[in-house]
């Protein structure tokens, strides 16, 4: 959320005109002399930004609470006539009156005036709980009375608002849901819910309510797809509201899973032994980086129709296209995945990020060529980020150990010797060809990648074994 609402800083309410802030601006620079006090023109300064900015403004709307709308209803007969408090006597005979003879109907339009003439007098001196309190009582001898239902749900909704913004969350959520009965059509009552259950910390009923907001409001855009303002609008809450769907998705997934990680791995770890075979899967083992397992896809995500959404409403926002090209890559939907990466590279041809990931995804899909022509591209783009390296180093090595375990070893070997060229002074990649020769039943060039492994790391125990071994087979 916004860090202070823009509009208490200029002194403005929601829903003030772009001549209004424009205005207010003005007046408190006038006022607050930048050079003399700076730190305060920044404040004012910032909260100006944040309104006259279609988009800004639409983020900082999404979470500030609506003002009630309207006025009280009365009639000329409902107002309270007189400059003293209404007589509580003369209303607690009335209610006995009514209570004792319902239907006569001159004793209940009595009491009904009686009761309208001191909620007049409440909202006169600003008590509108008890000016709640009368028209829940009208509304209980007469329930149709529109001018009592309007007016409980304006009272309902304003007193909400001054709880709300006073830190007094349960007894905001009271009124705003009582508001709500009065009129579910309500959008204004229903964000304001979502606001301060969120407040509450109360976050089912916080989702429940973010989620209608947002259905309500893409209602709207539909009939007005070209309202910018009311687009953003739709995007931010979107996106906040989706805050709350990753969170059950994420319990869910918690509860429907019994092992999150995957199903452990109980092999027990053998000592190397003398097989070529033996010493590969010593290499393996010893080799950095190396996780064999798959991770599980999640459930269902509906973090993936809510980044679809919004790149459909805003199909230049690259932040939102790219989590949702993360996603399906966690999801393990790889072509879908290259279908989008492919279309952000387009507009983004030379952001690294896009190319490193789209390389995974083409690599997953089974498109390999075009998977290292895409990090090769990357490399080319920013020959120093480290990223694109090491984005490379990883594939060829995936790629060398997948045709080594084929029995494939000249394409494994064409993998492993890139793999070299990208760091010559790791003797990981030495072992990996020395491995790779060695299975293949090259004992010569085995043990020349073998020696030079160790010229690099004299210590290293895998590849002293290995040779050891292929001496004693000579």
């Amino acid at each position: 959320m916004p860090e202070s609402n823009a509009y208490a800083t200029l002194g403005l309410n929601k829903g003030a005109s772009d001549k209004d802030v424009k205005n207010a601006y003005v007046s408190l620079v006038k006022k607050w002399d930048p050079e003399k006090h700076t730190d305060r023109f920044m404040v004012i300064q910032k909260a100006y930004d944040r309104l006259r900015d279609t988009r800004l403004r639409a983020r900082e709307d999404v979470f500030t609470f609506n003002l009630a709308k309207g006025e009280f209803l009365f009639q000329d007969d409902e107002r309270f006539p007189g400059e003293g408090a209404p007589d509580e006597v003369t209303i607690s005979k009335a209610r006995v009156a009514h209570h004792e003879d319902p239907m006569d109907e001159d004793k209940k339009q009595a009491f009904r005036r009686l009761l309208f003439q001191r909620a007049h007098y409440s909202i006169q001196h600003r008590k509108l709980g008890e000016a709640i309190r009368d028209w829940t009582e009208i509304l209980e001898i007469e329930p149709s009375n529109i001018r009592a239902r309007h007016n409980l749900e304006l009272a309902s909704a304003s007193l909400g608002l001054s709880y709300a913004l006073h830190g007094l969350h349960e007894e905001s959520i009271e009124l705003f849901e009582q508001a709500l009965k009065l009129n579910p059509d309500n959008t204004e009552v229903i964000h304001n819910l979502a606001l301060v259950s969120e407040k509450a910390e109360k976050w089912e009923k916080a989702a429940k309510y973010w989620g209608e907001v947002v259905s309500r409001w893409r209602a709207r855009l539909d009939e007005d797809p070209e309202n910018e303002y009311l687009r953003h609008c739709v995007i931010e809450a979107i996106n906040h509201y989706g805050e709350y769907t990753d969170y059950e998705e994420a319990r869910n997934q918690a509860q429907t899973e019994s092992h999150p990680s995957g199903t452990p791995d109980t092999t027990r770890r053998q000592s190397p032994g003398s097989s070529p075979k033996a010493r590969a899967q010593a290499v393996l083992s010893h080799a950095r980086g190396n996780k064999t397992e798959k991770k599980k896809p999640s459930v269902s995500s509906k973090s993936l129709e809510r980044f679809r959404e919004i790149v459909k409403l805003n199909p230049e926002d690259f932040d939102t296209h790219f989590r949702l090209c993360n996603k399906l890559m966690e999801d393990q939907q790889f072509g879908e995945a290259c279908t989008e990466l492919r279309e952000l590279s387009k507009k983004h041809p030379k952001n690294t990020e896009v190319l490193n990931l789209l390389g995974w995804a083409l690599l997953n899909n089974g498109e390999k060529d075009a998977a290292f022509q895409c990090w090769n591209r990357s490399l080319a783009a920013d020959p120093r980020n480290p990223g694109t390296r090491e984005h490379l180093v990883r594939a060829h090595r995936i790629m060398g150990r997948s045709y080594r375990s084929k029995g494939l070893f000249t394409p494994a070997l064409v993998h492993f010797k890139q793999l070299l060229s990208l760091t010559p002074r790791d003797p990981e990649a030495r072992l990996e060809i020395a491995a790779t020769y060695d299975m293949k039943g090259d004992v010569r060039s085995a043990m020349q990648e073998y020696n030079q492994v160790l010229t690099l790391d004299p210590k290293n125990k895998v590849a002293r074994k290995a040779v050891n071994d292929l001496r004693m087979k000579r």
